[in-house]
């Protein structure tokens, strides 16, 4: 589920006829009433929707993932932004005028993410400079001149996520700057700002473990289990 910015709704999807499609609903906090608000909405970590930061819309994508929709807060006057635009994550711009979302290119070696923003008056889309690595979270606060990224770069031989860094984009110069530095530091997914208006939410994974790292802990887990039985 995700909040609105005033906290007074929270958005969640249900599926009526699962797996076929979900619905969006959302929940009055202090009354607790559920109201259906969009039918056959996409679901998961690629198309979650995201209200927008002045509370007046949402952002969604269809069933088959491929169209990207914008409509009022109370579900109503749907609009089509952008088709065939699949994206693996977004983020509205401060003032709720932009929408920033990712789009990825599978290669044989490594990922490509193509990020686009994408004007919501307008419909005008325009398409940044791309990026070799995986980009799968995004956090745009509005002390920022842009918005902030988990870049994933490459697995090792184990398929283990090794560099999980932290970085920013300034727009609209659309110039980057890695924020964290530190290789044993994986940070996977920024959850969203924190409350005193200068930090960011984020999850880190524990350092990646290799060959008899792994084994060891195999074990270790094997005998905790053994002893408790």
């Amino acid at each position: 589920a995700t909040s609105s910015p005033d906290g007074k709704w929270i958005y969640y999807l249900h599926a009526a006829d699962p797996p076929v499609a979900n619905d969006l609903w959302r929940l009055d906090v202090s009354s607790r009433k559920k109201v259906l608000l969009i039918k056959n909405v996409s679901g998961g970590n690629m198309f979650w929707p995201q209200p927008s930061p002045d509370g007046k819309s949402i952002a969604f994508y269809r069933a088959n993932g491929q169209a990207l929709l914008v409509a009022g807060a109370d579900g109503r006057n749907e609009r089509l932004l952008c088709d065939h635009c699949t994206a693996r994550s977004m983020v509205w711009s401060p003032d709720s005028s932009q929408i920033l979302f990712t789009s990825f290119e599978v290669g044989t070696d490594y990922t490509t993410t193509k990020p686009n923003l994408l004007t919501v008056a307008t419909g005008q889309m325009k398409p940044l400079a791309p990026w070799k690595g995986a980009i799968y979270s995004f956090a745009w606060p509005a002390w920022s001149s842009g918005p902030f990224f988990s870049l994933i770069l490459n697995r090792n031989s184990d398929h283990i996520m090794e560099s999980m860094q932290i970085w920013h984009l300034r727009l609209p110069q659309d110039e980057r700057d890695q924020v964290t530095r530190n290789p044993e530091n994986r940070y996977f997914y920024i959850f969203g700002t924190g409350a005193d208006g200068h930090s960011l939410v984020v999850h880190e994974l524990p350092p990646p473990q290799h060959g008899w790292d792994l084994f060891a802990d195999f074990f270790a887990r094997f005998i905790q289990i053994g002893r408790a039985s």
